[in-house]
């Protein structure tokens, strides 16, 4: 949902969290999204980076570090 130019809702909510709980020089994606961008050829490497307890959601979210490829 959108409302003066704010998004809102729980992909928003997701990716806050990730942001808020990656180490300084880091980004976490969710598997929904690891899923899609293992899929493309864009570079993209990941490391499980385990289960994290993010508020707002019921259940442990399983995380993955994006990593830079060369």
């Amino acid at each position: 949902m959108v409302r003066q130019g704010d998004f809102y809702g729980p992909t928003v909510n997701l990716a806050s969290r990730l942001v808020s709980s990656a180490e300084a020089g880091t980004a976490l994606t969710d598997a929904a999204m690891f899923q899609r961008l293992a899929r493309v050829r864009g570079g993209y490497a990941f490391a499980p980076a385990g289960k994290y307890t993010l508020a707002g959601f019921e259940e442990p979210v399983e995380t993955y570090q994006v990593l830079r490829t060369a």
